[in-house]
């Protein structure tokens, strides 16, 4: 337990600092223990070696700002501490199986080789089925942040946080589910912006705003990914990890580009407000619908 803390905390720190020096030297005074005793408990929680660990993920972030930031090759080989652009892209293509530009080009996201941080949600259960999502009409409220290629992911939870919050008080009853709906706005230069809304069907809400949105779900194939378990202590950041981690990437399907990502949270039954220090403890399923392109899954 103790080891597993040390490396979350080294985890965050090297989220913080991929542009930085990330050498076992470095990393392992970081962490106050010696280079052998530290890439040691460092495998064995993570599954990877350090220079492996820090290499896929700053080829990660590459890939993210080739999909959605308009940066050249060489700007991004200086970025994440390539010595030249014919080292980056030979990592690159060896990593991903594919050249930086042809990634970029790409129909569709495959998420094969693709690493995010190292977090840890083994309390859940996952199941998973190809479907499409029910034909509702949806209202709440959009919300704008601004991400960068490599940092995109730090302050979700707190955000997160912050746009649920109001959305929750503006429910007259607990109904049976409430949703989001995430994804890319628009991008320039190193950022992007990216969009999180919060929602519910309209007769669950007390008022409407006029900032407020309505979503209809496209007509399009999702990848449904069922979660049960204790939501009590779970960041629902380690959720979408574990999915782009692990989930995607074993069923070698292709991601939709031109459909966001859907949340549904479903409530316990016999719970009729949330609590509004925790409200996690009244979900009983969160439903997680990624859109997908089915020729290419062969589902």
């Amino acid at each position: 337990m103790f080891n597993e803390c040390v490396v979350d905390e080294i985890l965050n720190w090297i989220e913080n600092n991929l542009e930085s020096d990330l050498s076992l030297e470095a990393v392992a005074g970081k962490a106050g223990y010696s280079k052998w005793h530290f890439q040691r408990i460092f495998k064995q929680q993570t599954g990877y070696t350090l220079a492996n660990y820090v290499r896929a993920r700053r080829l990660s972030c590459a890939a993210i700002a080739l999909r959605l930031l308009p940066l050249n090759l060489m700007h991004l080989s200086m970025k994440y501490r390539f010595d030249s652009q014919q080292t980056f892209c030979r990592a690159f293509k060896q990593h991903f199986g594919i050249t930086p530009s042809g990634y970029r080009k790409k129909n569709g996201w495959q998420p094969g080789g693709f690493v995010l941080p190292k977090r840890y949600a083994g309390k859940l259960h996952s199941s998973v089925e190809m479907t499409t999502l029910p034909e509702k009409v949806l209202t709440g409220t959009s919300n704008i942040y601004q991400a960068a290629s490599d940092t995109w992911n730090m302050n979700l939870p707190k955000l997160r946080k912050y746009y649920w919050q109001p959305f929750l008080q503006r429910l007259t009853a607990l109904p049976e589910a409430v949703y989001a709906i995430h994804g890319v706005s628009k991008s320039a230069g190193d950022t992007f912006s990216m969009y999180y809304a919060t929602l519910a069907e309209a007769h669950c809400l007390k008022n409407t705003m006029p900032q407020d949105i309505v979503y209809t779900p496209g007509h399009a194939h999702y990848l449904k990914i069922i979660f049960t378990g204790d939501f009590s202590d779970i960041d629902f950041q380690d959720i979408t990890y574990d999915i782009y981690n692990n989930i995607l990437p074993e069923l070698n399907i292709i991601r939709h580009p031109e459909h966001p990502d859907t949340e549904e949270y479903i409530f316990q039954e016999n719970i009729t407000e949330l609590n509004p220090e925790n409200p996690k403890l009244a979900v009983r399923v969160i439903n997680y619908y990624i859109p997908v392109m089915t020729d290419a899954a062969g589902w």
